[in-house]
Parts: C-alpha cells; structure tokens; sequence
C-alpha cells in the first residue's frame, strides 16, 4: 500500500518556523516583564511536547514499519533515532531553564534561556535536514 508522507512535511515545517522564531521571542521581552515571559514559556512547552509527542510517533509507529520494509536503510534509522536522543536532551536542559525565566524574565536567564532556544532550533534543524 502506498505511503503518503504529505501531512510530515507540513509538521516539519511547522516545527522549523516555530524553533526558529523562539529564541527571538525570548530576547523581545523586556527585562522583568515575567507576564510576557509566561506566554512565551506556555508557547515554548507546548511546542517542545508537541514535538516530543510527534516523535514519539515516529519512534513506536514509523519506525519499525520501516525496518521491516526497508532493511538496507537501517543505518539511517538508526541516525534518526540518535537525533531523536539528541535534541531530547536540548529540550530537557531548555525546560530546566523555563522556571526561573517565566516567573523574572530576568536579563541573564533570558540570555541563557535564548541560547538554549538557538541550540535546540538548530538540533530540530539537523534532525529535519
């Protein structure tokens, strides 16, 4: 039966425009504006367990479809499944900073948190390249 992958490429867009745009968000909000700083965290979590649920999907669904289907490409999959590991862990380290940010919008974690951001779009990035 043939696959259509169409809808993956739409949510993978979507996951590009958003981490892209959120360490910018995180910069624009005034120092100590922590009511801005929480719209921009509640956006950022949803996001990030969008994600986490999307590849969760691949991970039970898609992935072990493909094995059986496409033995000789096990090595691709298995480069998936290790960028998956990888910005799991930028997301875990952006999460640990949100707290404290949402609740100050402090200077010195908004930069911390924005850096977290990049790293993390960019981890999203590759994964989706």
């Amino acid at each position: 039966m043939p696959i259509n992958a169409g809808d993956m490429f739409v949510v993978h867009r979507v996951f590009r425009r958003e981490f892209r745009g959120i360490p910018a968000l995180i910069a624009a909000v005034p120092d100590g504006d922590a009511t801005r700083a929480k719209v921009i965290g509640d956006h950022m979590r949803f996001m990030m367990a969008a994600l986490h649920h999307h590849h969760a999907a691949e991970d039970d669904l898609v992935w072990p479809k493909l094995r059986a289907r496409a033995p000789r490409s096990l090595g691709v999959m298995q480069r998936m499944v290790d960028e998956h590991a990888e910005f799991a862990a930028a997301v875990d380290h952006t999460e640990t900073l949100l707290p404290a940010w949402t609740a100050s919008a402090d200077r010195e974690q908004t930069q911390q948190l924005s850096a977290a951001a990049r790293h993390l779009s960019a981890s999203v990035d590759k994964h989706l390249d």
